[in-house]
């Protein structure tokens, strides 16, 4: 919060960007009240980076197998299947609480501050799993202590092909989540800087070594034009707004 507000009150001459993530530009205006900013009139879309797909990840020694192993047992034991997440409204809690929804089971956020216990407490059982991107969860995952339970979308994952999508892993067939990061500039920087920049970004991404190295960390380059992006992110408000009221998620 502390940044975004510094980037809207930034100089809109091009050498002022946000560095930011969906769950700032589309998700928390529609879960936080009073949110001191506003996604579509404090700033000016440049470019997305990249694509970070989700994975529903659960402890290697646990009992869960599948993505039905865990909503069998929600059922069984309605608010008692746990899910960790770095803070509400983000995209682990978000994608939590729609595997809830999507299979009419009860289950319980447990919020952490920091990313580190966060894993840790799947790993010693204390939590029963968390929705990841590849990234955060592989390390833990090659070391033996993590399982890919599903891919948290319709059809199999490019970055991880051998794990089952959510519908063959015997969950919700509809059951997606995924982020994005992007950048931004502040309002009111002209569209001629803003064109350049989002070109160079372009540049840049095209690079064979760059995209190599992305998809490593579990990310797909996704560069965007400017008008691209603001489509994007009012698509997504519109979505997230609808998704929010119906799985009851709100904060202060």
């Amino acid at each position: 919060m502390i940044a975004i507000n510094a980037a809207k009150k930034g100089s809109p001459d091009g050498h002022e960007l946000l560095v930011t993530a969906n769950s700032y530009m589309t998700i928390n205006p529609n879960v936080i009240k009073a949110l001191p900013y506003d996604p579509e009139k404090d700033f000016a879309p440049v470019s997305l980076v990249f694509h970070a797909p989700f994975f529903v990840v659960a402890s290697a020694s646990g009992p869960y197998q599948s993505l039905g192993d865990l909503i069998a047992a929600a059922k069984a034991n309605p608010g008692r299947i746990t899910y960790s997440s770095p803070g509400v409204g983000s995209a682990p809690h978000i994608g939590g609480a729609l595997l809830a929804h999507l299979s009419g089971t009860r289950m319980t956020a447990v919020h952490f501050k920091q990313g580190a216990p966060m894993f840790t407490s799947i790993v010693n059982g204390d939590v029963s799993f968390i929705v990841s991107t590849l990234g955060s969860a592989l390390p833990l995952i090659k070391g033996g202590k993590l399982r890919f339970v599903a891919a948290a979308a319709p059809r199999r994952l490019d970055l991880e092909p051998e794990v089952p999508s959510a519908r063959e892993a015997g969950g919700p067939p509809d059951y997606e989540v995924s982020t994005w990061t992007g950048i931004v500039a502040p309002h009111g920087t002209p569209p001629e800087i803003v064109a350049r920049i989002s070109a160079d970004i372009g540049t840049a991404l095209a690079d064979p070594v760059l995209r190599s190295r992305f998809r490593q960390l579990g990310f797909q380059a996704a560069a965007t034009t400017p008008a691209e992006m603001s489509a994007l992110i009012h698509a997504e408000l519109r979505r997230y707004a609808d998704l929010v009221k119906r799985i009851g998620i709100s904060a202060e």
